[in-house]
């Protein structure tokens, strides 16, 4: 993998040396680094700045399953059909999560701040945000392995939403 020289990277691709893995490492630090640039708050202080371990983790995780795992099977057109699969998933699930924000974020502030810490502690919606943006991101790539798989198997999700 290549960080500065692109002339180097330019003649691996005219040369036909530049397969989906090399850019499936490319694939990963870019989505590494945008977990933690948007992620990580420069206010934010102490153990709470281990907060974006989880996000980093998952991203490698759930993309490195899911590479490998299609490459087992079909393992062709890998870019493409992630771009596809994760823009319709990502969508469906930007529908519920986001209804799902406007109530479950200040029911979980009146939960905690009435029945569960004493005031006058008030509560802190990170760690609501930390909690909610992990299901999140966990889901999506539980539903974008298993749309991979089934385009792999050539099983594609029955007629419907």
């Amino acid at each position: 993998m290549y960080w500065i020289n692109l002339a180097a990277l330019e003649r691996q691709m005219v040369n036909d040396r530049y397969t989906e893995k090399s850019a499936f490492h490319y694939f990963l630090a870019y989505f590494i680094l945008s977990c933690l640039s948007l992620t990580i708050d420069l206010d934010v202080e102490g153990l709470y700045k281990l907060g974006v371990l989880p996000y980093v983790l998952l991203t490698i995780w759930g993309s490195y399953a899911i590479f490998n795992n299609y490459k087992k099977h079909d393992g062709k057109d890998f870019f493409p059909r992630y771009w596809g699969l994760s823009w319709v998933i990502g969508f469906r699930l930007m529908l519920i999560f986001i209804p799902l924000t406007f109530i479950l974020g200040p029911l979980s502030l009146y939960t905690l701040s009435n029945h569960i810490i004493d005031e006058p502690f008030i509560p802190n919606w990170n760690w609501f945000e930390i909690t909610f943006t992990f299901l999140y991101i966990g889901l999506f790539y539980l539903l974008l392995k298993r749309s991979f798989k089934r385009v792999a198997k050539n099983l594609p999700l029955k007629q419907g939403l």
